[in-house]
């Protein structure tokens, strides 16, 4: 489903941040690109438990909140693709899927 060969930046604003089961979706309107606008990407993560987990909650990204977001690109060419890292211009926050790399000590 996904192209894990590529990645695709989108700088844009989040639309919406979708914190259910059995994927958490971030929805994300990226910039105009010569006055026109284009269609919102969507990035499709882990579960919201997985995600607490490793730090995450449902308020990490807010509505209308810029953010640059890097994805692995569905293979049909549409808008979306498997979250990899966001970041958050304003406050320079990073946030990743690396679940391995993010998890606590201690966890099992």
């Amino acid at each position: 489903m996904f192209d894990f060969t590529r990645v695709v930046t989108i700088k844009g604003t989040v639309k919406e941040f979708q914190w259910a089961n059995p994927h958490v979706i971030l929805w994300v309107e990226p910039e105009a690109k010569d006055g026109i606008k284009q269609a919102p990407w969507f990035a499709e993560l882990t579960s919201p438990g997985n995600l607490t987990r490793v730090g995450w909650d449902k308020r990490v990204f807010k509505g209308g909140e810029r953010i640059e977001l890097v994805i692995h690109p569905l293979r049909d060419g549409k808008s979306g693709g498997a979250f990899k890292q966001a970041t958050l211009p304003e406050t320079g926050k990073v946030w990743t899927s690396d679940l391995r790399s993010q998890e606590k000590p201690g966890l099992k």
